[in-house]
């Protein structure tokens, strides 16, 4: 599945409409596709916050390493280090299982039917146009 679906409004908009034509349950709240919607998300803002966190760890550890090379004292920078680096690794294991959680999601969404195919749940819903052969 294409995650523009996810984040462009009018993408959004029409694939909800396609997939309500499969059933309401496909499209309700708490629904697969909108747990979806919102894990995307979730991963967006955790990634971008793991970004910012790297950045900062960069910058202490070159903090450490001129307070050192200036024979100062880095202790504050470093328990400031280990801070950072423990929200890292919390940071990522979220991430992780937000991705997973992610993936199992898009497991359940089915796949949008195209305009031709008649509404409906179920293959009952169908219509016959002609048939071949005997049926068994």
């Amino acid at each position: 599945m294409d995650r523009r679906w996810l984040r462009d409004e009018a993408l959004y908009a029409e694939i909800t409409a396609k997939l309500r034509r499969r059933g309401e349950g496909y499209v309700a709240e708490g629904s697969a596709w909108h747990r979806a919607r919102a894990l995307d998300a979730e991963q967006r803002r955790l990634k971008a916050e793991l970004d910012q966190l790297r950045a900062k760890r960069n910058q202490v550890s070159k903090e450490i390493g001129r307070k050192k090379a200036q024979g100062e004292d880095a202790s504050a920078a470093i328990a400031e280090m280990k801070q950072v680096a423990a929200e890292i690794k919390r940071l990522e294991q979220t991430l992780r299982e937000a991705e997973e959680a992610f993936e199992a999601a898009l497991l359940e969404i089915p796949n949008p039917p195209l305009d031709a195919v008649p509404d409906g749940a179920s293959e009952d819903d169908n219509r016959e146009i002609r048939r071949w052969g005997d049926p068994r």
